[in-house]
């Protein structure tokens, strides 16, 4: 198959301190030539003066550029929408105004989506740095380079597939079947990497070619140094409630794909039931977590076991809510997991 013609979706918002560095990766990829669409979304610091300036140095000349200049803050939802209808290329590869691609990442993504038509999604492993780009002592565990897919025997909505937007791609056609990411979609990554799922298949590449920048700012994921343990708890509770709701979506793109002949009706129950049991178990969680009443708790549980046979997943929730024990095992347990991530 071909090498795919490539596009970079370069979104920054209130990232003056970082986006030189940022963009002028983006602007000196290895191979042949690719498009560089950058989303700039009102910043109200001097991010927009500093890519100007940054191209104002001038930019090679197989590498083209498109400005994308909103008047007005879209949010990130609303900038990624805007860049990825105006990507060109048959795939899309996110870049944000805060991290660091090495020269090889784009050759290498280009490499996969050739070497297999059914890849929708290719994402990469990262290391993980600090503000001032100094990498932290404890990087991602070494993983192996997989293809992931919805299949009878995997489990979950994403199959396994590790979920991280700011070290993905995509393919162009993800945007043009299922249209824009509404204002409630949850978050990009969480959104797309069920797309990709649902129309082919996934693939880790299991080599870092990025510095993924950990700092305050950071919309969704964060490294918990400097952080006390009740930031981070807030935090958690956060990304639980989330996690509650993105089957909102899902559940939309799902009846798109079975609209669209993509899916039958088979997986179609099958998924159903994954993303009911997903919003199910992170709400339970949650509501565990905040010793909620029991009256909110019990109807959940039933919902796990009668709904989708999660009987054990049920219980051990219902033992987190009623066990002070469990609940600070928990938080420890999630304390070791981020500080490994």
């Amino acid at each position: 198959m071909a090498s795919p013609r490539l596009s970079i979706a370069f979104v920054a918002y209130n990232q003056e301190r970082f986006v030189e560095a940022a963009l002028l990766a983006a602007l000196n990829q290895e191979g042949p030539g690719y498009e560089v669409v950058i989303g700039e979304d009102a910043s109200t610091d001097g991010t927009r003066a500093r890519i100007e300036a940054v191209l104002a140095r001038g930019v090679r000349p197989h590498v083209e550029v498109v400005r994308l200049y909103h008047d007005r803050n879209l949010g990130l939802l609303g900038n990624l929408n805007a860049v990825f209808e105006r990507c060109r290329g048959d795939v899309i590869v996110c870049m944000a105004g805060d991290d660091i691609s090495y020269p090889d990442r784009l050759v290498k993504i280009a490499a996969a989506y050739a070497a297999d038509e059914t890849l929708m999604l290719v994402t990469t492993e990262v290391r993980n740095v600090d503000e001032q780009g100094r990498p932290f002592p404890d990087q991602p565990r070494p993983a192996r380079d997989r293809v992931f897919g919805h299949g009878l025997m995997t489990k979950g909505v994403f199959a396994g597939a590790p979920v991280a937007g700011a070290a993905a791609s995509y393919r162009k056609e993800l945007v043009t079947f299922f249209g824009p990411m509404p204002p409630d979609a949850g978050g990009d990554d969480v959104c797309y990497f069920f797309r990709a799922l649902l129309l082919g298949q996934a693939r880790f590449l299991s080599e870092p070619l990025m510095d993924y920048r950990q700092h305050a700012a950071n919309l969704f994921n964060y490294a918990i140094g400097g952080m006390s343990e009740d930031e981070f708890r807030k935090r958690d509770l956060r990304h639980l409630a989330a996690h509650a709701t993105f089957p909102v979506q899902w559940k939309r793109d799902l009846e798109c794909a079975r609209r669209g002949g993509r899916i039958g009706p088979f997986r179609h129950w099958l998924l159903s039931g994954r993303i009911g049991q997903h919003g199910r178990r992170a709400l339970l969680t949650k509501h565990a977590m905040e010793t909620r009443p029991w009256a909110e708790c019990l109807p959940l549980a039933a919902a796990l076991c009668w709904r989708h046979g999660d009987f054990i997943k049920a219980i051990k929730l219902l033992w987190l809510r009623g066990s002070p024990a469990a609940r600070k095992r928990y938080w420890a347990r999630a304390w070791a997991r981020r500080a490994a991530a």
